[in-house]
């Protein structure tokens, strides 16, 4: 059996009416917050459901990683897709039920209008997949420019030869 069969599409989350990057609608789930225009609630209630109902359980099981907060972003038009999700492929490589997930943020283009058995599916946990790995490597990345950048490259103020951990230790020299 699918691992999104137990899905319960009809599983309604609660809707803001809210504005970020031209979108909308808000719906919030307890690991991903859904974006999307009115009119596309189907789509947006459906993804959803399927990240925190299927994907979550994977991600624990084969990654190890519960997802915080991860948005996903339901665009419902070609020229809104390349230029939210930043695609660079052009139209034409563009189809109904793409997704991608640069950044760690997931953009959908109308994913549940791909009547394709199990293509939808697959393509929203594959993008959950690259969303909550980048969200702890991401994070490492970040934490490692921190200590490179911030903490580990500059002297302390003080005297010239006390950095960080070398202050006023004194070693006897051999004789």
């Amino acid at each position: 059996p699918s691992q999104t069969s137990g899905v319960n599409y009809s599983k309604e989350y609660p809707v803001e009416t809210f504005n970020i990057s031209g979108f909308e609608k808000k719906k919030t789930g307890i690991y991903f917050t859904a974006f999307y225009h009115p009119g596309d609630e189907a789509n947006a209630n459906k993804s959803l459901a399927l990240l925190e109902q299927a994907g979550v359980p994977l991600y624990q099981k084969y990654l190890g990683i519960t997802p915080k907060d991860i948005p996903v972003y339901l665009t419902t038009s070609v020229d809104e897709y390349i230029r939210v999700a930043d695609f660079p492929g052009g139209k034409e490589n563009v189809k109904l039920g793409d997704g991608s997930a640069p950044m760690g943020k997931i953009y959908l283009y109308k994913p549940f209008d791909d009547k394709t058995s199990g293509k939808t599916e697959g393509m929203i946990i594959h993008e959950g997949t690259h969303a909550v790995i980048f969200q702890i490597f991401g994070a490492l990345k970040s934490f490692r420019q921190f200590l490179a950048d911030g903490l580990l490259d500059h002297a302390r103020a003080g005297k010239a030869d006390q950095r960080a951990g070398l202050g006023d230790v004194h070693v006897a020299q051999h004789r």
